[in-house]
């Protein structure tokens, strides 16, 4: 299995972002995966679903079956600044 991290972006949502896993077969690449969520977008009617996440979640279920695989969320612990001081 191949895992490939996305992180799903709510740009007009106060949620903040998701860490999404995908778990899928080692023959697909990162670029299959971009290229598949892109057509999985723009399949999906945002007003069919009543909140961003909802959608998100359709998206991911989406891909995962079409490309093979599986997904789940990645927990976030929280931000580490890494400077020179």
């Amino acid at each position: 299995m191949n895992d490939l991290v996305v992180i799903l972006h709510y740009p007009e949502s106060d949620w903040g972002d998701d860490l999404i896993s995908f778990h899928l077969p080692g023959s697909c690449s990162p670029s299959d995966l971009m290229d598949e969520l892109s057509y999985a977008r723009s399949e999906l009617v945002y007003a069919d679903f009543d909140a961003p996440q909802d959608l998100a979640d359709a998206l991911c279920t989406e891909v995962a079956k079409a490309l093979g695989g599986n997904w789940s969320f990645l927990p976030q612990c929280g931000i580490v600044e890494i400077h020179d001081d």
